[in-house]
């Protein structure tokens, strides 16, 4: 076959290819309105905190419409209640694939990391959570969102960027005791002993009980 000829061949098989999916994309108005009121009892169930039957309603949304990414999101959400974990890091996984600077999305799915003890997936996702939150509409729970990447950072022993988002954290809440008992902890692995000390001392005036041991063990 000419060289050409059969580059032609294959572009117009791609371009059938292509064709093909986009039609399977294509939804119907009857069941694009079905997946819209499931998902709206899914919403519910999930707000009244019956998670197994959300989970079950957003079932029936994706069958009808698997092309919106907040059905996935949910039942992703339904899932994380549920315990399952990694059915919902897979559900979460498809929505960014569809919306991949989702800030609700990337904090979820970072919990979701946390919760199976994947700190460094946990980390990269709350920071893209973070960065994708300066960008869009979308509100996230900026202090837990950093105070769970300082606590992963913690697991890893990450401890420059401990010091760095508690630090931060510090100059949003300076009344939170474990805000300073954790930047301690950063700072005493670091070898900065008489800044660790500093921040233990704080962290046991507002009433961080085990803060004391260090004080007694580093502040002499």
């Amino acid at each position: 076959m000419n060289l050409k000829i059969y580059i032609s061949f294959v572009a117009f098989l791609s371009l059938i290819a292509v064709k093909s999916q986009v039609n399977e994309l294509i939804i119907n108005e009857d069941s694009y309105n079905q997946a819209v009121a499931f998902y709206s009892d899914a919403t519910s169930n999930y707000n009244l905190k019956r998670y197994e039957q959300a989970k079950n309603q957003f079932d029936k949304a994706i069958l009808l419409n698997p092309n919106n990414s907040d059905y996935f999101y949910g039942r992703g959400c339904s899932y994380y209640e549920l315990g399952t974990y990694d059915l919902a890091i897979a559900d979460l996984k498809m929505a960014l694939s569809m919306e991949p600077d989702q800030s609700d999305y990337h904090y979820k799915l970072g919990n979701c990391y946390y919760r199976n003890k994947n700190y460094q997936d946990a980390i990269n996702n709350y920071q893209s959570a973070l960065r994708s939150s300066k960008v869009t509409e979308i509100n996230i729970n900026e202090f837990n969102c950093k105070y769970n990447l300082g606590i992963c950072a913690l697991f890893i022993k990450d401890y420059n960027l401990v010091e760095k988002v508690f630090s931060e954290l510090i100059e949003d809440d300076d009344e939170y005791g474990e805000l300073y008992y954790n930047r301690g902890v950063a700072k005493m692995n670091l070898n900065r002993n008489e800044d660790a000390c500093l921040d233990f001392k704080k962290a046991l005036t507002l009433d961080v009980p085990k803060a004391s041991r260090h004080v007694n063990t580093l502040c002499k």
